[in-house]
C-alpha cells in the first residue's frame, strides 16, 4: 500500500479526489503519493513518486457531460450555479504543473544529481516526467456520444475516464503502477530511484519537510556512515513524521511523543504548512526554553508572520511585570490579566503551536486561548511528553481548561512511540530508570508519560554504554582524558570509529 501524504483527505475534497484518493492508495509501498501539494503556488490534484514510474502528474475534474458547455484544447466553458466560466483545459493545467516540476528538479540545489551530465542527453533528467488527466465523473460513452461532442475537447489517450478508473480499482498493485506507466506520452528504462533520491524528490514535492539547507548533493553522491543516514533522515523528514505534520486535523489537537521521536521537528513543519496554506495567518509557536527558542527563530526565519517565543518573553512583550524569581504559575497569572486588558498579543493568533507543553503550568495554556482570535475552534497543537518534564507542575486538565481533548490526542498513529535520537543500546540503559506505563495510549483529559522501548529505536551502533569504576577522583579525570583523547584520534572501539571534532563530545559532571 502506498503512503499517501496527508492520509485523510480535507472536507473539501471532490468525491472524484476522494475515489482517485483510495485507488492511489492500492499502489506499491514504495510509492508516495501527494494530495494538492504546494509548486510555487501551484497545487497539482495528485502527484506521484515512485522508484520505477518516475514522476506522475495527475489533475482530476470532477465534471458531468452537462457541466461541460463548449471547448478547444485550450480552454473549457463551465457552468456552475447557473454562470458560464471559462477555464484552463486540464490537459494544459497538468502539463503546466507536469513543466514546473521539471524545472524545480533541474534547478534545485541537488538537481545536478537528476541530470545527464554527459551524451546525448545532456542537461535532461534521468527519470521521466508524465501527467494524466482523470475526468471522475464521465465515462467513455458520455465522451463518444454524438449528442455531446465531447471527445474533441478530450481526445483518447489524453485522459481517463470514470470507468476506467472503476476497472483499475481491480488491479493488483504492480499491475495498476504499469497501467499508470502508459499514462506518460514518453517513458524509458533507467535505473530505479534510491531511497535517498525519493527523499529528495520529497522535499522538492513538500518543501516544508526539508530542514536547514542541509540536505545537499554530497549526501546523494556519496554513501552515508549507516550512523548519519538516519541523521539524514530527519533532515528530511520520514514519511510517517511527513504523514503526520500533514494530516494534523483542525482545531484543538494534542501529540504526545517519546524523546527524540521528532516531535519538535512536525511541530515545526505544521507551522510551515499552516503558513503556505494561509499566508495572512498569524502564528504563534511557544516554548519553555530560550535555546530551544533560537533553534526555532532560524527554522521560521523566513516565515515573518510566525512569531517564536517562550512563555516568559510573550509575558513580557504584553507588559506582565514580575519578580525572575517568580513562581511559573505567578507569570501566567500576570500575562492572563494583561491580555484580559487587551494587551497586543490578545486575541491576536490564527493558530498556536506549543512545545514542551510538560513544562507549562494549567494557567498558561488559558494565556494562550486568550491569545488566540478563535478559542473555542481555532488551529491549537500541543505536543508533550510527561516524562521529560523536568520542573514540578500542577496537574493539566483539558477539560476544564477548556481544550477539546477529548478524541484529538495521538501518539502511536504517527509512530511517535518511535525513537531516532538514541541508539537500541542507549535506550536499553534507559529504560531503567525511564517513565513505566503498561501501553503508550495517551489518557484524554492530561498529559501523559509515554514508555520508552528500546524495540521503537530507529538506530542501532551496536556499541553498548560502558561503565568504568575507578578508585578515586584522580583516575576518574585520567581515564577520561585518555577516552576523549582517543576519540578525537578515531582509536575507539578497535579503531572502528571515525575521529570525532570536539564539538561531538560531551561530558557530563555534577555541580
Amino acid at each position: 500500500m502506498a503512503t499517501i501524504v496527508p492520509s485523510r483527505l480535507p472536507a473539501k475534497c471532490t468525491e472524484g479526489e476522494a475515489r482517485l484518493h483510495a485507488l492511489l492508495a492500492r499502489l506499491p509501498e514504495d510509492c508516495v503519493v501527494y494530495y494538492e501539494p504546494n509548486l510555487n503556488g501551484r497545487h497539482p490534484d495528485f502527484v506521484i513518486l515512485s522508484p520505477q514510474l518516475g514522476i506522475l502528474v495527475i489533475e482530476d475534474k470532477n465534471w458531468r457531460p452537462g457541466t461541460i458547455v463548449r471547448g478547444n484544447l485550450k480552454s473549457v466553458t463551465i457552468r456552475v450555479n447557473d454562470q458560464e466560466k471559462s477555464v484552463t483545459h486540464p490537459i494544459e493545467q497538468a502539463r503546466a504543473y507536469r513543466e514546473e516540476l521539471q524545472r524545480v528538479a533541474e534547478r534545485c540545489r541537488f538537481g545536478r544529481h537528476f541530470l545527464h551530465l554527459d551524451g546525448p542527453h545532456q542537461g535532461r533528467l534521468k527519470f521521466p516526467v508524465g501527467q494524466v488527466v482523470t475526468l471522475s465523473n464521465i465515462t467513455s460513452r458520455q465522451l463518444d456520444d454524438p449528442n455531446r461532442p465531447l471527445r474533441d475537447i478530450f481526445p483518447a489517450g489524453q485522459v481517463v475516464t470514470r470507468d476506467q478508473l472503476e476497472e483499475w480499482m481491480d488491479l493488483s498493485p504492480q499491475e495498476l503502477l504499469d497501467t499508470l506507466k502508459n499514462c506518460f506520452s514518453i517513458h524509458w528504462s533507467f535505473n530505479p530511484l534510491t531511497e535517498t533520491e525519493i527523499r529528495a524528490l520529497r522535499a522538492l514535492v513538500h518543501p516544508e519537510i526539508d530542514f536547514d539547507q542541509r540536505f545537499s548533493i554530497e549526501s546523494l553522491d556519496h554513501t552515508p556512515r549507516p550512523i548519519h543516514d538516519r541523521q539524514d533522515v530527519l533532515k528530511v523528514l520520514d514519511l510517517r513524521q511527513e504523514e503526520c505534520a500533514a494530516s494534523i486535523g483542525e482545531g484543538h489537537r494534542i501529540l504526545y511523543g517519546v524523546a527524540g521521536s521528532g516531535k519538535t521537528i512536525i511541530l515545526v513543519t505544521r507551522a510551515r504548512l499552516l503558513a503556505t496554506i494561509n499566508p495572512n495567518a498569524n502564528i504563534l509557536l511557544v516554548c519553555y526554553n530560550r535555546r530551544l527558542s533560537h533553534w526555532l527563530k532560524r527554522q521560521l526565519a523566513d516565515l515573518p508572520r510566525v512569531t517564536v517565543s517562550t512563555f516568559h518573553q510573550l509575558a513580557k512583550r504584553n507588559g506582565a511585570i514580575f519578580e525572575i524569581t517568580a513562581s511559573a504559575e505567578t507569570v501566567g497569572k500576570q500575562l492572563l490579566d494583561r491580555l484580559r486588558l487587551g494587551t497586543r498579543d490578545s486575541g491576536a493568533y490564527d493558530a498556536i503551536l506549543v512545545d514542551e507543553a510538560q513544562d507549562f503550568e494549567p494557567v498558561w495554556f488559558t494565556c494562550l486561548l486568550a491569545a488566540m482570535k478563535d478559542p473555542d475552534d481555532g488551529d491549537l497543537l500541543i505536543v508533550a511528553d510527561g516524562a521529560q518534564g523536568i520542573y514540578k507542575r500542577s496537574k493539566v486538565s483539558w477539560s476544564k481548561l477548556g481544550i477539546k481533548a477529548r478524541g484529538r490526542t495521538s501518539s502511536v498513529r504517527f509512530d511517535l512511540d518511535q525513537n531516532y535520537r538514541n541508539s537500541t543500546e542507549i535506550l536499553t540503559l534507559a529504560e531503567t530508570f525511564a517513565t513505566r506505563t503498561e501501553s503508550f495510549d495517551a489518557p484524554d483529559d492530561s498529559i501523559a508519560s509515554l514508555r520508552v522501548d528500546p524495540g521503537r529505536c530507529v538506530r542501532s551502533t551496536g556499541a553498548a554504554p560502558l561503565l568504568f569504576q575507578e578508585a578515586n577522583r584522580d583516575s576518574e579525570e585520567d581515564r577520561i582524558i585518555d577516552i576523549v583523547g582517543d576519540l578525537l584520534k578515531g582509536l575507539w572501539n578497535g579503531g572502528a570509529s571515525a575521529p570525532l571534532s570536539p564539538n561531538e563530545i560531551g561530558i557530563l559532571y555534577p555541580s
